[in-house]
């Protein structure tokens, strides 16, 4: 699946300059390194259990920044 997506980016033309995709993943040998080349890397070191690791995937993200977003989805539509 990884190296579609990493196809899929290197043959985009035209996307939107605010484009972003976020891949979240666990180290891996088979992990493309196009991908990791092409992207940003941010890493932590994960809390314990699955409640503690998605607050704080989503801990930064704001009702403001949702509604702002779903905003500009729509005028752009």
């Amino acid at each position: 699946m990884t190296a579609q997506v990493e196809q899929l980016l290197l043959k985009a033309e035209g996307s939107h300059e605010a484009f972003r995709l976020w891949v979240t993943a666990e180290p891996h040998p088979a992990f493309p390194i196009g991908l990791l080349q092409m992207g940003i890397k941010i890493t932590n070191e994960a809390p314990v259990g699955i409640r503690a690791g998605l607050r704080a995937s989503y801990q930064w993200i704001t009702q403001a920044c949702l509604c702002t977003f779903c905003f500009e989805r729509r005028s752009s539509a």
